[in-house]
């Protein structure tokens, strides 16, 4: 008081008596000065505030400090911090609701007090504002959540922001003013100032990170929420429903952009929109003072970039696929076409050539009177025959044939590493399971033949040789009667 300070704000709580005589002196001074004020704790369950609706459920003590400091004082006010999930701290509770009445956070008791708010001139709406009517600044409107928490806005780092003292330093300065002595620190700064007592020094545990830098004692959160209050300088969260909304936005945007592009373009597209968005928000927020969510609608455009991504490639790769498909497969059977088949025939046929003993055979077949049986039933029952033949083939082979479709009522099979007795036994046993089961179709039932002509590889110089000499045996089945084998 000596000094000219308008209000001293002790972030220590003095719970413990040290000594008769010098809890007097100290008693003595705090009421002579008539401006100070002290704080109190809530201590809970867990933790300095516990999660939940009701954060403040698992009161278990309050730590208060001695009656005597408390009576001498102005005032006094709760301290407790509510740091995020991720340890930092963003928010303050300016109030507490503990027993049904509300207890106010130290530095907002204080500068109430300081701009002349009577209790009945504060209005606290839940989950909205708290209302400070009539104050010698104006009417201040500040923004809070359920829990009557208000975003703190950071007025900048520790040591760029607000005077600092050492609390050594003031004493011995004041007792070398009093011996008439040059102090060691100019005490007039503290005329008509707030001053705010506290433990700043570093490796303590009330140093926490903060928004701007890593380690920010807490007693510092009490001169931020007075610079709130006194500039009006509050941040305002936006509503859930218009996160909600823009983390969908955001994530149908990114799916409207890379609906038809590739990975490279697609991740610039997604890049370029995140940063436009987290610069947009950077805006609202320096300029409205309007907080609006930036990690979950990025989350979501990087996860809308992903999902797109794969879901093009994946579409890509069909597409390929199918178009791959249709380049080498007939599109009525689903087998193999000639033009592949020749492809992978000629590929075996170069490794077996010269081999005597053979090793490389074929089989052609085709549906006995297929063309009449074609004109009777119709091209529909026709194909479905079709369809139905070439299935039996390619279920009857082994799988290192190949079977495909030669036109028509034709089909070859390749069969690697099979003499020509094995083949005849592979289209005998072919034969004799179309004949013996005949195919149904709704209530219809159809029955076919076929015949085949086996051919296996001694002296051919080409593959066309080869494939005649099949066609060969084939000629010879159907002149011989239809329904058999032939080799050659």
């Amino acid at each position: 008081k000596i000094h000219g300070a308008r209000l001293v704000i002790f972030d220590i709580i003095f719970d413990e008596e040290s000594g008769a005589s010098q809890d007097a002196i100290l008693r003595e001074a705090i009421q002579r000065s008539g401006n100070v004020y002290l704080p109190f704790a809530f201590q809970f369950n867990r933790g300095d505030l516990p999660a939940g609706d009701d954060p403040f459920s698992g009161v278990r003590n309050i730590l208060w400090p001695l009656k005597g400091f408390m009576d001498a004082s102005k005032g006094y006010g709760h301290v407790n911090v509510a740091p995020d999930i991720d340890g930092t701290l963003r928010n303050s509770p300016l109030f507490i609701k503990h027993e049904g009445r509300f207890y106010p956070q130290l530095a907002f008791k204080a500068v109430c007090d300081y701009i002349g708010v009577d209790k009945d001139d504060i209005v606290v709406r839940p989950g909205r504002n708290i209302l400070l009517k009539d104050t010698s600044i104006g009417d201040i409107n500040i923004p809070i959540d359920s829990k009557n928490q208000s975003i703190v806005s950071w007025a900048g780092p520790w040591r760029d922001t607000f005077k600092h003292y050492s609390y050594i330093d003031i004493i011995v300065s004041h007792r070398e003013m009093m011996e008439g002595k040059r102090p060691r620190v100019d005490l007039t700064g503290l005329k008509d100032k707030i001053c705010i007592v506290g433990l700043t020094s570093s490796g303590l545990y009330d140093i926490r990170p903060i928004p701007l830098e890593p380690s920010y004692p807490v007693v510092g959160m009490n001169a931020n929420i007075i610079n709130n209050v006194l500039k009006k300088d509050f941040i305002k969260k936006a509503p859930k429903a218009l996160d909600i909304s823009l983390i969908y936005l955001m994530g149908i945007l990114i799916c409207m952009l890379l609906s038809k592009v590739r990975f490279v373009r697609g991740a610039f597209y997604m890049f370029a929109a995140a940063f436009g968005y987290m610069a947009a928000s950077a805006a609202v927020f320096i300029f409205a003072g309007r907080w609006i969510a930036i990690v979950y609608p990025a989350s979501s455009m990087f996860l809308a970039f992903l999902g797109m991504s794969l879901y093009n490639e994946v579409t890509l790769a069909l597409e390929r696929k199918k178009y791959f498909d249709l380049s080498i497969k007939d599109g009525l059977t689903k087998l193999f076409n000639i033009r592949h088949f020749k492809e992978i025939l000629a590929r075996e046929f170069a490794l077996y050539a010269g081999q005597r003993k053979g090793g490389l055979s074929l089989i052609m077949t085709d549906v006995d009177y297929f063309k009449k049986f074609n004109d009777t039933y119709g091209h529909q029952v026709g194909d479905f025959v079709l369809k139905r033949v070439a299935k039996t083939l390619k279920d009857m082979s082994r799988s290192r044939d190949v079977v495909a479709r030669y036109g028509g009522e034709e089909f070859i099979i390749m069969l690697p590493g099979t003499d020509l007795e094995v083949a005849g036994s592979i289209a005998e046993r072919i034969r004799e399971r179309i004949e013996k089961n005949p195919f149904k179709r709704s209530n219809e039932t159809y029955s076919v033949t076929i015949s085949l002509g086996v051919a296996t590889l001694v002296d051919e110089r080409t593959k066309e040789e080869l494939i005649k000499k099949a066609d060969d045996a084939l000629y010879m089945a159907k002149q011989s009667g239809r329904n058999r084998v032939c080799t050659k």
